[in-house]
This record gives C-alpha cells, structure tokens and sequence, in this order.
C-alpha cells in the first residue's frame, strides 16, 4: 500500500470546519514559528468561510494548504512530548574566545495541544505505519521508529502540475521514548516511484542509523 485517504477524507465529514481550522491553528499551522531566522514564511491555511465542497476533504489528506517543513515538525514533535508544543530554536549555545557562554537557547513550552492520552495513540499509530504499513522501508534493526509518509502534488500556477510530487516521511525515535524528530523532503523524484514511504523512508532509515551510532551527547 502507497497511499490511502479515504480514512482522512471520510474522517472531515465529521468534524466541523471552525474546529478543524482551530485544531490547525494549535499546532501552529499558518503562523510563523518566530525561529531566530529571517525571513520565515507562516504558510497558508484558507478560512474556514472557503471550507466549500472538497475542501475539507483536501485539508485533511494535506492538499490546498502550504506549510513549513519546521512547523511539520514542530507538530509532530508535540506527539513526542506527551502533547505538548515546544518553541523551536536554532543555536544550543554561544561562548566568546575565552570559552564562556554569552547565550544558551532554552527549551520553551507553548502550551499542551493534545493531551497525553491523544499523542500516546497518535505515537503508536505512527509506530504501526512504520512497522507493518506504508512505511516499512524506515523500519531499522537498530533503534525503533515511528513515522507518516507523505505524498503531495506539486502546486503550479493555480492549479497542481500533472506527474509532479513531493515526496516525505516524517518521523521520531526511539518509538516508545522519542529523543529525535527529523522530516525527510524529496522534490520532484524521477522515475516511477514518487510516494513518500517509497523515497523518504528509506533515506529517512539510513540517516536515523547513522545517527545511533554517534556517541551521546556528541550529536
């Protein structure tokens, strides 16, 4: 299996515009992240007002919306940290010639998006697709991961580009105590293959097992 919406799409049925475009914008979709780096870009998230006929339904599968890769994973990183969102920062530290630190980036909560209960079942969820799902090609031997792939048309003058694809996986490990978050972005692959768990999860894969093998605290 490649890529099946019909849960997602059936699944914006149900829930009302006003309260999707809300949940959205908890996560932090459609607003900038203020991560100390010019010129970043909030995304685009139409009103729930435009929330016409398929609307939704593209929504809820990632169609007709723009994001950030770094609000991708600062989403997904609140599925790792019992549902709550984190502030991104860039720089750990910086010291001066003689080896002081003149600033020391600090971890900042936001607020608690879903409760702990959501993210468990979401980070299990995720677990699944990697182990017996459309992301089995990021499974590892070496730590467990979990992850979503993700396939999306490439957006062309108004209208999606025929044959055009961005393919990604985004994911965190280990599984069950998550320490890492990355997001895998592919454009424009060549050839046949184009779904995210095809082209990102495995190169996803190679780079999460690169990793484990640094020594802690040397990444």
């Amino acid at each position: 299996m490649n890529s099946c919406n019909i849960g997602m799409s059936l699944m914006s049925m149900g829930v009302p515009k006003y309260q999707a475009y809300g949940m959205l914008k908890q996560f932090g979709f459609g607003d900038k992240t203020e991560v100390e780096i010019a010129g970043e870009e909030s995304g685009l998230i139409k009103q729930p007002e435009e929330w016409l006929g398929t609307v939704p339904a593209n929504i809820f599968i990632g169609q007709g919306i723009a994001v950030t890769p770094l609000q991708i994973v600062m989403a997904i990183s609140s599925l790792a940290t019992a549902g709550t969102l984190l502030k991104p920062y860039v720089i750990d530290e910086v010291r001066d010639s003689l080896g002081k630190v003149i600033h020391k980036g600090t971890r900042r909560v936001r607020y608690q998006v879903v409760s702990r209960q959501t993210s468990d079942f979401i980070r299990e969820a995720m677990r699944r697709v990697v182990a017996e799902g459309g992301g089995k090609l990021a499974k590892s031997d070496k730590v467990s991961i979990a992850g979503k792939t993700g396939t999306a048309q490439i957006a062309a003058s108004g209208q999606y580009a025929k044959g055009q694809y961005v393919a990604s996986f985004v994911g965190f490990w280990p599984a069950e105590k998550p320490q890492y978050v990355m997001l895998i972005s592919i454009g424009e692959p060549k050839g046949a293959r184009y779904y995210g768990g095809q082209i990102a999860a495995p190169v996803f894969k190679s780079i999460v097992e690169d990793i484990v093998q640094i020594a802690p605290g040397k990444i």
